[in-house]
């Protein structure tokens, strides 16, 4: 139930082609 809520998106430095680093520290589904 709770996969979305691993995700880690911080807009701070330039490191995506967004703009936006999204990092997931976690595996989704564990």
């Amino acid at each position: 139930m709770q996969e979305r809520i691993f995700r880690i998106c911080l807009p701070v430095e330039p490191t995506s082609s967004q703009g936006s680093s999204c990092k997931e520290p976690w595996p989704r589904g564990s």
